[in-house]
């Protein structure tokens, strides 16, 4: 599966989150948010070799929950459950609370 499907598909699944009006993938400012929303942008990617081939593809991305909630515990609760992704940190700005984790994506050859 390409990189671009394994990302179209994270999107579809992010957007079908309780509570999430919409998911977007690094907006551009000029975009007007709608909340609660997320926001997921790509952080890093990791690649393993065996015998000289590509065994397994690691894509990690940062994956914000905005919302107007101080605690949206069912949105919350269905981000912790989707696999390989842990909380990293909550803050707010502008009056509206960003809870942030990491996710990872895996694709085994």
């Amino acid at each position: 599966m390409s990189r671009a499907t394994r990302r179209l598909k994270l999107q579809e699944t992010l957007s079908g989150l309780t509570g999430v009006k919409k998911a977007y993938f690094q907006p551009p400012a000029s975009i007007q948010l709608e909340y609660p929303c997320i926001i997921f942008t790509y952080s890093n990617e990791r690649i393993l070799h065996a015998n000289n081939y590509t065994y397994k593809e690691e894509d990690e991305y940062e994956v914000t929950l905005i919302t107007k909630e101080p605690l949206p515990d069912e949105t919350m609760t269905e981000l912790r459950e989707l696999p390989y992704t842990r909380f990293n940190r909550h803050f707010v700005n502008d009056n509206l609370h960003h809870f942030s984790y990491n996710m990872r994506l895996i694709e085994r050859n």
